[in-house]
């Protein structure tokens, strides 16, 4: 059974039921939807392209206080992405900012 939910995420059920969840049919589950679930997503997933104009303005949200959230919102609405708040956005904007700057996305500004 699988359901959309907000953002276009989805719930699916693995199992009959709770019970029946075992480490094989988890290890089953994450086969299924490793292709889904790539290890690192990039900005351009959602939308966003990030020119040295966009990296610059996320640079100066960070330096502001806007954590991950912020900054997926704030690209959601600015930048034009489709990500609404979902922090992991916010997390690629940051390192492929740093990236496009030319800094070490660890540093204090970025991190």
């Amino acid at each position: 059974m699988a359901a959309a939910v907000a953002h276009g995420g989805a719930l699916a059920q693995a199992t009959e039921s709770p019970r029946a969840f075992t480490r094989e049919a988890a290890r089953a589950v994450a086969d299924v939807l490793r292709p889904v679930f790539a290890p690192v997503r990039t900005a351009e997933s959602w939308g966003v392209e990030v020119t040295e104009d966009a990296a610059g303005m996320v640079r100066q949200w960070r330096i502001e206080g806007y954590d991950y959230m912020d900054l997926a919102r704030v690209a959601d609405r600015i930048l034009g992405s489709y990500a609404g708040t979902y922090w992991w956005l916010g997390m690629a904007l940051c390192r492929e900012s740093a990236a496009v700057l030319g800094e070490v996305p660890v540093e204090l500004t970025w991190g």
